[in-house]
């Protein structure tokens, strides 16, 4: 399993698309948000994003043996943002074995 997180492979949320995983009528992560991610050498992915004063990151790792993905947020309302769409997408992408999420209020 590891083996599709190499470069080789296609990696990546954006590259990890496909119809079934995501739901068309919810924006496929956090619409306004401007992404910055890069795919590391020879497997990982992180992307961080930034909406107004709102950020969040994900970190993925994935090698033989183990994988780890983190999804952290900061600033987002969360009565008005529903942050598990996004959250259950990266799971079902990635599927790692282990995963935090840290989600905090203001800043």
């Amino acid at each position: 399993m590891s083996a599709v997180f190499y470069k080789t492979q296609s990696i990546g949320l954006r590259r990890c698309y496909d119809p079934q995983l995501w739901n068309k009528k919810d924006p496929l992560f956090l619409p306004d948000s401007e992404i910055c991610d890069f795919d590391f050498d020879p497997c990982s992915y992180s992307m961080n994003t930034i909406e107004g004063v709102a950020i969040s990151t994900i970190h993925v790792t994935r090698g033989e043996g183990f994988s780890y993905a983190s999804f952290e947020s900061v600033g987002y309302d969360l009565k008005v943002v529903k942050l598990s769409p996004p959250v259950e997408r990266v799971l079902l992408c990635f599927q790692p074995n282990e995963y935090s999420i840290y989600c905090a209020r203001g800043c």
